[in-house]
């Protein structure tokens, strides 16, 4: 059970947040907070690295040691129980507050869901725990999606190569998908609908204008 990596991974911690949270800067430029796990007597100690690892340890103090059944996926009790709701529940905390998800890297795909939040306050949601590569984009008023925005191996959309590549699929309307369909930016839509969506290569040579475009235009036909 590795309860740390489930929430903490492909997320970016904003250090310049963890004082407010109560973390304290050590001499090495690492961010320490320890605080007692309520209804129980054992210490969490959480520290964050300079470069943004996260690390946590238990502690008894009774003992001066580590505690770590709340990590064994087959130890029960009601005390052991409660450590590991505390232990998870705090991690969350600070991960809900100080920092982002992560998982993006082309150019494009960055600069398009900054668009999305500065031109429709809408940020993606990642809603598959363990797909956390696939995100959506909803409209906030129909609650319907607009985009989709992945991290897939190339090969899944025809290229030669299975190299990782980034893609979004947005909704065509009444636009012939066909016609766009060129095996270099635009292909068929992967797991969706190949009739009203289709799939766009990051960085692939589209100019970001028309990406915007193509977003909005995606995002106005999410009406139903």
């Amino acid at each position: 059970m590795d309860i740390l990596h489930d929430i903490f991974a492909h997320r970016r911690v904003f250090l310049e947040k963890l004082p407010d949270l109560g973390f304290t800067r050590g001499d090495n430029g690492e961010f320490v907070r320890a605080s007692v796990l309520p209804g129980t007597d054992l210490v969490l100690t959480v520290t964050i690295s300079a470069a943004g690892v996260v690390e946590a340890m238990v502690t008894d103090p009774a003992f001066g040691e580590p505690y770590t059944l709340h990590l064994t996926e087959d130890a029960a009790g009601s005390f052991v129980g409660r450590v590991r709701e505390e232990y998870e529940r705090s991690l969350r905390e600070i991960a809900e507050q100080a920092t982002v998800m992560d998982v993006f890297k082309t150019g494009q795909a960055l600069a398009l869901l900054d668009y999305a939040r500065q031109e429709f306050g809408e940020s993606p949601e990642y809603l598959w725990a363990k797909w956390p590569q696939y995100a959506v984009l909803r409209r906030a008023d129909t609650d319907k999606w607009y985009a989709v925005v992945m991290r897939i191996a190339g090969s899944k959309i025809g290229l030669a190569s299975p190299k990782t590549v980034e893609i979004i699929d947005v909704r065509a309307g009444d636009e012939a998908v066909e016609g766009l369909w060129d095996s270099k930016t635009f292909y068929p839509a992967w797991h969706m609908n190949k009739k009203t969506w289709y799939t766009i290569l990051f960085d692939s040579g589209l100019a970001f204008e028309e990406l915007c475009a193509r977003l909005s235009r995606s995002r106005g036909l999410a009406t139903r």
